[in-house]
């Protein structure tokens, strides 16, 4: 726990989280520049308006667990264990509501296409609960440039995804399948380290 590390390793973590959020946002900015470039904000909105569902859901799946892991005393493994589980079967659950919920949905913004996006992008849902446990984990042990690092992999392997199937005239699913490879990127290194 933070109390417990010396100030040189404090300052070495908050440095390597630092680093770690500013060089993910400077990849999102020049990936959002060629995708600008490449799609038009129709396609944009679409997706914005099929996210701001998945993400208010995102807030539930975790439900602060990650939170209470880093800050409690000691966590053994089946603590670890329960948690995860709890994490990805909410977060399953939520994904099959959203799925019967996709033609209200799509009928709610009169866009028949946001039906479509709401089903894809649901599946961020478990994808990140996958990498919640880990995450808190590493925050934990202030392994933040592991977390820095996850960040940018992700941010560029998402990107590449995201800018080819825009080039190829995927249109929004380029967006879709930039979002959801950046959730499975980002668990599948977590997962690695």
């Amino acid at each position: 726990m933070i109390e417990n590390v010396d100030k040189k390793t404090q300052a070495t973590a908050m440095a390597w989280s630092l680093m770690g959020t500013f060089s993910s946002q400077g990849i999102s900015f020049v990936v959002s520049i060629f995708l600008a470039r490449l799609l038009t904000p129709e396609d944009f909105g679409l997706v914005g308006m099929s996210l701001v569902f998945v993400n208010l859901l995102q807030m539930i799946v975790d439900a602060g667990f990650t939170t209470a892991l880093i800050q409690r005393k000691e966590n053994s493994q089946e603590v670890y264990d329960a948690v995860f589980s709890f994490n990805l079967l909410v977060a399953i659950v939520l994904m099959l509501i959203f799925w019967s919920a996709a033609p209200a949905i799509g009928r709610f913004y009169n866009e028949p296409l946001v039906e479509s996006l709401v089903f894809w992008l649901s599946m961020t849902l478990p994808l990140s609960a996958l990498s919640l446990v880990q995450r808190g984990i590493l925050e934990r042990h202030l392994r933040f440039k592991d977390l820095g690092v996850r960040s940018v992999v992700a941010g560029v392997i998402s990107g590449i995804f995201g800018v080819a199937l825009a080039l190829l005239g995927y249109g929004v699913y380029a967006l879709v399948v930039q979002v959801l490879s950046a959730s499975l990127v980002s668990a599948l290194v977590l997962w690695y380290v």
